[in-house]
């Protein structure tokens, strides 16, 4: 363990030193930088979630509209009563 801070020292005072004067606008900088990227990221999420709801609500209603026609009645589906295609009578005679 002492080899890797060893390493890691001598790493370090090979590395030039920073200019102090710069520094302070180089980390301001940084950060406006940071948190420009943090919004364009916001704003490419709220547009991708957006137009996935548009592509499931279009594609939903383009879907359901040609399996089924709007005026069908729909069927009541259950396993109680006297003629339900889920009753386990049914199930079990293939009918």
């Amino acid at each position: 363990m002492a080899n890797d801070v060893d390493d890691q020292l001598s790493r370090l005072a090979q590395r030039p030193m920073p200019d102090l004067a710069t520094l302070e606008a180089d980390v301001f900088a940084t950060i406006a930088e940071n948190a420009r990227n943090r919004a364009t990221g916001r704003a490419i999420g709220i547009w991708s979630v957006g137009v996935a709801l548009a592509t499931g609500v279009v594609g939903g209603a383009t879907l359901a509209g040609s399996i089924a026609p709007a005026h069908a009645a729909a069927q009541a589906a259950g396993p109680f009563g006297i003629d339900t295609p889920l009753a386990p009578s049914t199930l079990l005679l293939g009918r």
